[in-house]
């Protein structure tokens, strides 16, 4: 099952990507201050949103 994973060295925090992912995949994380995936099994096939999004490339999905 595909999901998304985050290069946490790349990520700046504007939080786009959560707007974006039409299944609520992401989330941010205050206590941590970093973006997270909170429901893999969640990310359908396919879906891209959040890596074409991201202006850095933080974001890959793997399987």
């Amino acid at each position: 099952m595909p999901y998304p994973v985050i290069d946490f060295d790349a990520c700046v925090g504007d939080q786009i990507c959560i707007e974006t992912c039409p299944e609520k995949v992401l989330d941010w994380d205050d206590a941590e201050g970093k973006l997270r995936v909170t429901s893999q099994e969640k990310c359908p096939p396919g879906c891209q949103e959040c890596v074409d999004i991201c202006p850095l490339e933080a974001i890959q999905i793997v399987a």
